[in-house]
């Protein structure tokens, strides 16, 4: 499947678009953010990673049919931004 993906992890700022099944917008958090007075990470990134950060997710959205659900969730704090390599 074509994708189109860009990182910005100075800013935070990210893009991943996988056809029409995945799509996930980031950006830095900002003050206003709710975090529900847990400021710990609790899951680590699922690989090695440089220059992980928590991420606000704009949109976070899978319309696939292979997770067994689909779902979009929009202005949640919920993603890693950071630069791996295999």
């Amino acid at each position: 499947m074509p994708f189109d993906l860009t990182n910005d992890h100075i800013d935070h700022a990210g893009k991943l678009k996988a056809g029409k099944q995945v799509e996930l917008t980031t950006r830095k958090l900002e003050d206003g953010d709710c975090v529900c007075t847990n400021e710990v990470v609790y899951y680590q990134p699922l690989t090695k990673i440089e220059n992980a950060s928590a991420a606000y997710s704009l949109k976070l959205s899978y319309q696939g049919k292979d997770l067994g659900s689909r779902f979009t969730n929009n202005g949640i704090r919920s993603a890693f931004i950071g630069t791996f390599r295999r």
